[in-house]
């Protein structure tokens, strides 16, 4: 068999766990979440899927080399009533978009974008 009919390979620490948005990395430190919580969950197929504020969705990832690369997200499209949850959800799925270091400590998973400076998200399982 071909590279190509190889599964992807997700990281065990990464699966079985609905990891959920707790806190913003920013330049002034961590900013907690209270309201619009995202979450993301990995199959070890390689397909993820989020829920936001207001939609849910699925697309896939690859990581290699301490980097999750997430393919287009399809999600439903339900409005967001108010303008603090259509944010939230339009932050998350951006920084879905930017290839992601990965790291899990004390059962936070941080993901932090290779290509933006002093940003990132840190959810819990």
């Amino acid at each position: 068999p071909s590279t190509t009919d190889v599964p992807p390979t997700i990281p065990q620490p990464l699966l079985d766990h609905e990891w959920t948005s707790s806190a913003w990395i920013t330049v002034g430190g961590p900013q907690p979440i209270s309201d619009g919580k995202s979450s993301l969950r990995f199959d070890a197929d390689g397909r993820i899927y989020v829920t936001t504020p207001r939609n849910t969705g699925s697309g896939t990832a690859t990581i290699e080399d301490g980097t999750i690369t997430i393919g287009r997200v399809a999600t439903t499209r339900k409005a967001c009533i108010g303008e603090e949850l259509a944010k939230a959800e339009r932050q998350f799925l951006e920084l879905l978009s930017h290839p992601l270091t990965w790291s899990i400590n004390d059962g936070a998973l941080t993901l932090t974008p290779q290509d933006v400076s002093d940003s990132g998200l840190i959810l819990r399982g």
